[in-house]
């Protein structure tokens, strides 16, 4: 009798690891290539990070999140605090802030499924290469709170997009 054991279900921690080992020696998938694939991919690589980095926003309504400053949180009482989290971002932020903050805060995505998965991961790794992108502009909360947009430009590409998505936290 043979018995199929299923796998257990890999943490965003873990995958991110697995990822991140398997990418090492590979160039960033956004890398210009002349190919309609690679623009997608870094279109897709700018809507996933808006997504994520309005999850995270969300998330630290409630409480406090590693590396807050990172992306204009300061440190005040918490009138303030959801205040600056209720409002769009008023200066540009960077990709590799925004990668930093999201990657400090990796645990706190675990039950999101929307978010955990291999192009997410990839997403991070690679945007993290970034040396001269950002959001600068930034809103979660305009017709309703489940609709995000953010302005992304990104000179090593030389790319402005621009992204909408529904958030479901």
């Amino acid at each position: 009798m043979v018995f199929c054991k299923t796998p257990a279900k890999e943490t965003i921690m873990e995958k991110f690891e697995r990822i991140k080992e398997e990418r090492v020696h590979k160039p960033p998938l956004w890398e210009p290539s002349g190919n309609m694939c690679s623009d997608i991919r870094a279109m897709l690589y700018c809507s996933e990070l808006v997504y994520a980095f309005a999850v995270l926003r969300e998330l630290a309504r409630e409480n406090d999140m590693e590396k807050e400053y990172l992306i204009g949180i300061a440190p005040g009482n918490a009138e303030e605090r959801l205040k600056i989290l209720s409002e769009g971002i008023k200066d540009k932020i960077t990709t590799k802030d925004i990668v930093d903050f999201v990657q400090s805060n990796l645990k706190r995505l675990e039950g999101v499924s929307r978010i955990c998965s291999d192009l997410f991961v990839e997403t991070l790794l690679d945007m993290g290469k970034m040396e001269n992108a950002y959001i600068v502009k930034f809103d979660a909360h305009r017709a309703g709170s489940t609709f995000v947009y953010g302005i992304y430009v990104n000179h090593d590409l030389k790319r402005i997009s621009l992204s909408f998505r529904k958030i479901v936290i």
